[in-house]
């Protein structure tokens, strides 16, 4: 059972392996397309075609289009719930030696250095 386990798993090792050699290498897809009857066969590069074939080739991913027009507005979402109450926090006030209000500033020390800088 091992023997057969390890045969089958080597097989398709090695068939998954060319077929990314001749497929999926590149972007580009070779083939060769016969003269007279017009078959067309899936071949790993030019090199692979026959004196009665004319070798071709084509992108597997082509260019990108043009955007499309934007589509229409949807409907407006439903009302969102309300956020809790909270108390502001503290504040500090800030005074001039006279000791006229200059204004309420947040006690966050990264607000107070976003004010300075």
């Amino acid at each position: 059972m091992k023997k057969l386990t390890l045969f089958a798993g080597t097989t398709f090792a090695v068939l998954f392996l060319l077929g990314i050699n001749c497929y999926g290498g590149s972007n580009v897809i070779y083939g060769c397309y016969a003269k007279y009857g017009g078959d067309l066969r899936i071949v790993s590069g030019h090199h692979s075609c026959r004196h009665d074939e004319i070798p071709i080739s084509w992108n597997k991913v082509g260019p990108a289009g043009p955007a499309g027009p934007a589509g229409p507005q949807g409907p407006q979402g439903p009302q969102g719930s309300p956020g809790s109450a909270s108390s502001p926090g503290p504040q500090a006030q800030v005074y001039d030696a006279n000791g006229k209000l200059l204004g309420i500033f947040p006690t966050a020390w990264d607000t107070l250095i976003s004010f300075f800088v």
